[in-house]
């Protein structure tokens, strides 16, 4: 494929060049130029290979030796100029203007090659239309890069947390019984295409909460069951909600997985979303619509306070209105509902002896208070944020369980974060971190 300078620069300059473009099968061995000697070379490039071996030729696109045929764009440009400058002729005005060319489409480079073009005019005011063509070409090549990326942005998986957001702040609309009935057909339908997309067609079993599709038999979902509608009441006690109140609009639809390849499958096809193969749930959101997909495994307790978590998460996503609490305590809560829940006590076995340790050997509770979902810092910090959130919101729920209320209604209906637990807990922060730490600094329990 041609490159875009080529488009610009006459005949006589591409013999300077060096066979500008030319597909390295169609190019003849005069258009490359070759080093005085043969230059040793170590570069790590941009895939992050390493590339070792003696340079013996190069031209505008690409350079070969020993370890083969590479484009210049395969090195990182601080790179590619060390290296371009170690081959090129010093003395040259083209050559300064081929450096420019190869750093000018790249913004980090902008002055670099700025630099090198003004040197080639200083030494050569001819070059000054070469050096318009090769500022032009740079810009559409710029202009190309930055289309591949979007279209890259839209078609590759993502990988932030579905909690991430970003979420509207209005209200949930509340529905009619009428309303809920026609949601609930229209969640079955969803839920049948989504299937389809993922290759499989579960049979749906309904609770009074959740729409329950799986692969296992229906003697091994009678657990599942009785978690996900323990969670629901676990979620209204915590909030002090009447019993009346529903919450999802329809009902939450759930998928519990024997086979981790059709989890990654069904939540690829259905939410664009790349799962690591060590997570095994997650609850993505289309609207006030909540869909849980969860792995069974060998390990029953784990397996139900995964699937305990992220009903809760379900629920506190159509509670009021979309809008997140902070990570630590967004985490907190369904951890401390998956802890009540689930058989043994798994959660408060994992996450309070680490929680403790942290908390005595000086570790700040400001700090993972302060880490988010978007910029990743919250899964970063994942082996000590879940236990430390854990262990705040049980805090919370056992000793201010109605400034805990207060905190989230507030956030839900809109108020910020800092100032509504002001609001709430008449401090922000730095207040309750300190309570915390002088609360677990001699007790191992909540109160």
């Amino acid at each position: 494929m041609q490159s875009l300078l080529m488009q610009f620069v006459p005949a006589a300059i591409l013999a300077v060049f060096g066979g500008l473009g030319q597909d390295s099968a169609d190019q003849d061995a005069s258009t490359w130029r070759t080093p005085p000697r043969p230059v040793r070379i170590q570069v790590v490039l941009v895939d992050e290979r390493v590339l070792k071996g003696h340079l013996d030729r190069f031209d505008q696109d690409r350079f070969a030796g020993s370890f083969g045929t590479v484009e210049w764009d395969e090195v990182p440009w601080r790179e590619r100029e060390s290296l371009f400058r170690r081959l090129m002729d010093s003395d040259s005005a083209h050559d300064w203007v081929m450096l420019g060319s190869l750093l000018c489409h790249q913004i980090p480079a902008e002055d670099r090659a700025e630099a090198a073009f003004a040197r080639a005019i200083k030494m050569d005011p001819s070059v000054q239309l070469l050096v318009q063509q090769a500022l032009e070409a740079g810009l559409q090549k710029r202009q190309e890069i930055a289309r591949a990326a979007e279209e890259d942005q839209r078609t590759r998986l993502r990988r932030l947390d579905p909690e991430s957001g970003p979420w509207p702040k209005d209200p949930w609309p509340v529905l009619d019984p009428l309303q809920q009935k026609a949601a609930i057909e229209s969640l079955l339908q969803q839920a049948d295409s989504m299937q389809s997309d993922a290759g499989i067609a579960w049979v749906p079993i309904q609770t009074e909460h959740f729409i329950i599709y799986s692969d296992l038999p229906a003697s091994e979902l009678v657990r599942a069951r009785q978690v996900l509608e323990e969670s629901y009441v676990g979620m209204q006690n915590l909030l002090g909600l009447p019993d009346q109140q529903g919450v999802f609009w329809g009902k939450a639809v759930v998928f519990i997985h024997g086979r981790q390849d059709v989890l990654r499958l069904l939540v690829a096809a259905a939410f664009n979303q790349g799962l690591d193969r060590d997570v095994t749930g997650t609850c993505h959101y289309h609207g006030q619509r909540a869909f849980i997909n969860v792995l069974s495994t060998p390990d029953a307790a784990r397996s139900e306070a995964v699937l305990a978590h992220q009903a809760a998460h379900a629920f506190m996503h159509c509670h009021i209105s979309p809008r997140r609490l902070p990570a630590w305590v967004n985490e907190g809560i369904p951890e401390y509902i998956a802890n009540q829940v689930g058989t043994g006590a798994v959660v408060d076995a994992d996450h309070r002896p680490l929680a403790l340790s942290y908390l005595r050997n000086g570790g700040s509770i400001l700090r993972v208070m302060d880490l988010r979902y978007e910029d990743g810092s919250w899964n970063d910090a994942g082996r000590i944020a879940y236990p430390v959130g854990y262990l705040g919101t049980s805090y919370l729920a056992s000793n201010q369980l109605s400034s805990l209320r207060r905190w989230i209604r507030l956030v839900k209906e809109g108020v910020p974060s800092g100032e509504a637990m002001k609001q709430a807990m008449g401090g922000g922060p730095d207040r309750l971190s300190a309570a915390i730490i002088n609360h677990y600094r001699n007790n191992d329990g909540d109160r």
